[in-house]
């Protein structure tokens, strides 16, 4: 596909999330009604080849679950002011800018790997970010113009990384300013 915008409180599901989407959703159904698509398999793959175009880029209240974010241009997600988002279930692979870039906002996600190679800025933003934000396996930024990693001014945020390995940053390889809560990389290779 060529990016997706979500709008205020939109609900994104692929089909490699865990849960049935009325679970996600939180709906039940009315009898009779047709079946709604299945979960539990591969996650879709979301690109967009458009100049510095999004994967995803996120509103407020979104729900994101169960998708593969790859080869974009710009950011694999983009959410700046991105309030009460829950992201799961879901990787960003080889973004052309940076992988995620949350600025002003309130996020749950938890990301299964998170790549970028060649962002005209930071590799990975959390500017301004509370809550929880957590890559299980890898994270991988390379050639970033700026910082790999830049969490800065984030008041409240549980930034938990697997490994993680960041080459050929254009400044800080990990630029960590200002912030509360616990930050924790697991290996980390620079």
């Amino acid at each position: 596909t060529e990016g997706i915008t979500l709008t205020n409180n939109q609900i994104l599901v692929g089909q490699g999330a865990s849960e049935s989407i009325s679970a996600i959703a939180g709906i039940t159904l009315p009898p009779n009604s047709n079946p709604l698509p299945t979960t539990g398999g591969t996650n879709p793959v979301i690109t967009n080849a458009n100049f510095a175009g999004s994967g995803i880029a996120l509103a407020t209240g979104n729900i994101v679950r169960g998708v593969t974010v790859s080869n974009t241009l710009g950011a694999g997600i983009w959410g700046p002011g991105a309030n009460n988002t829950t992201i799961s279930e879901t990787a960003v692979i080889n973004a052309g800018g940076a992988a995620v870039y949350f600025q002003s906002a309130a996020i749950t996600t938890t990301f299964t790997t998170l790549s970028t190679d060649g962002s005209q800025s930071d590799g990975i933003v959390l500017n301004n970010v509370s809550g929880t934000f957590t890559v299980s396996g890898d994270t991988t930024v390379a050639n970033s113009a700026n910082e790999g990693i830049e969490i800065i001014d984030s008041t409240g945020l549980t930034a938990s990384f697997g490994n993680t390995t960041i080459s050929d940053a254009g400044s800080l390889s990990i630029n960590l300013r200002n912030n509360s809560g616990n930050i924790t990389f697991g290996t980390t290779t620079m």
